[in-house]
């Protein structure tokens, strides 16, 4: 009889103790949430215009990029190379886009009836070798978010070759988005 009680009060005390542990995890869960929010918040707030909406000009395309880094260097090429991504996207950039729908009716009675869907969507978005060389970095703004530095970047091309380099290079990037779209619907075909 005394183990038993032995037994029991173990039981309860591991509970309690359990029960515990349960609940600091719970509000060290909450509280993480909470700083999460308050530092989307505070990243939503410090966005500059200019990344949200991109500047119009009529001789020049612009492009913004973004990084996040603990070493500021680091921040600042990688925006850079994110904006250039985007700028070369701008430029030459070149979107297949497939989608196949299945529909199909199953039962011999309006009671009876059950739909079977299928849908698939194959997307390749492909930017082949495009020259951005000539576009200057039009605004740097930097913020610190704790340890990392997050860095935003608009980037200005309005160089001379602007009309060549849209021109120019288009049946070059024809052919080999050609044979891309090609490898996309052997792929679709294949369901791979």
């Amino acid at each position: 009889m005394m183990i038993k009680r032995e037994i029991l009060a173990a039981a309860a005390v591991s509970l309690f103790v359990l029960g515990g542990c349960a609940s600091n995890s719970a509000k060290v869960a909450k509280a993480n949430y909470k700083q999460a929010v308050k530092s989307t918040k505070t990243v939503m707030k410090n966005i500059p215009d200019w990344y949200i909406e991109l500047p119009k000009d009529d001789i020049a395309v612009f492009s913004a990029g973004s990084a996040t880094s603990p070493d500021l260097q680091m921040s600042v090429d990688v925006a850079v190379m994110n904006a250039k991504r985007t700028l070369a996207d701008r430029l030459n950039g070149k979107l297949r886009s497939q989608t196949k729908s299945y529909l199909s009716s199953v039962g011999n009675s309006a009671e009876n009836v059950n739909l079977l869907t299928n849908i698939e969507r194959t997307s390749k978005n492909l930017i082949a070798d495009t020259v951005v060389s000539g576009y200057t970095v039009d605004k740097t703004q930097i913020i610190q978010e704790g340890p990392r530095y997050r860095v935003y970047v608009l980037l200005k091309y309005n160089d001379a070759r602007l009309n060549v380099v849209l021109n120019s290079g288009q049946g070059n990037a024809e052919m080999l988005a050609s044979s891309s779209f090609d490898e996309l619907d052997s792929s679709v075909e294949g369901g791979q």
